[in-house]
């Protein structure tokens, strides 16, 4: 598995895993505006074989440092694909 920033070619990928999490974890809100919020927020993505298995976003708001959006693939849960995505976040 490899953690990196966000490609384009990662967007198609994140949607899908987060209509995978629907309604267990994303509601519908979801679903429609996370593909468009991570554009404008620093995202990096969690690679497995060619697909993409978790990401998660950050913003800054007041200096601070905020998730906006985090997803694993539920295939996945209790992996190791959280942690890593954080650590990876912590280092930006």
């Amino acid at each position: 598995m490899i953690i990196r920033e966000l490609a384009p070619s990662d967007l198609r990928g994140i949607g899908e895993l987060v209509r995978r999490l629907h309604p267990k974890w994303f509601d519908k809100n979801a679903v429609a505006n996370i593909p468009r919020d991570i554009r404008f927020q620093r995202c990096f993505v969690a690679r497995d074989k060619g697909m993409v298995t978790g990401f998660i976003s950050i913003s800054c708001q007041d200096g601070e440092p905020k998730i906006g959006w985090m997803g694993v693939d539920p295939d996945l849960h209790r992996m190791g694909v959280g942690q890593k995505l954080l650590k990876r976040a912590e280092q930006t």
